[in-house]
């Protein structure tokens, strides 16, 4: 995709005014991105709990805790949400890349002396 885009952007001002390509190009890759993240439930609840708050760290099985005391019943295999934490887990780092498209970043680490994994 690089080249693709170094080759457009050098030819684009026989078509367009400089800058176009990059412009049009950025937008529908973020709209791309946003559509993932609205398409994927666990994606979506990221951007929902994060709004209220600057930083957040747990393990997965706490994210599932705080997503049923949302109000919505995960477990019942109907919403696309893992019923295990290690399910969870999987997906986050799935979607991770696309969720630090946005600004949010997700990191796994291990603490304490039982490394547990947060």
């Amino acid at each position: 995709m690089a080249d693709f885009a170094l080759w457009t952007t050098a030819c684009e001002t026989a078509l367009w005014p400089s800058g176009t390509f990059l412009l049009v190009y950025d937008n529908n890759r973020r709209a791309a991105i946003e559509g993932v993240i609205e398409a994927d439930p666990v994606a979506a609840f990221v951007p929902e709990i994060m709004a209220v708050r600057s930083t957040w760290a747990g393990r997965a099985s706490d994210l599932l805790r705080v997503r049923i005391a949302a109000g919505e019943d995960v477990l019942d295999g109907t919403t696309g949400w893992p019923k295990n934490p290690r399910a969870l887990a999987g997906r986050l780092r799935r979607c991770q890349t696309f969720l630090r498209t946005v600004g949010i970043d997700i990191a796994f680490t291990r603490e304490g002396r039982a490394g547990s994994r947060m």
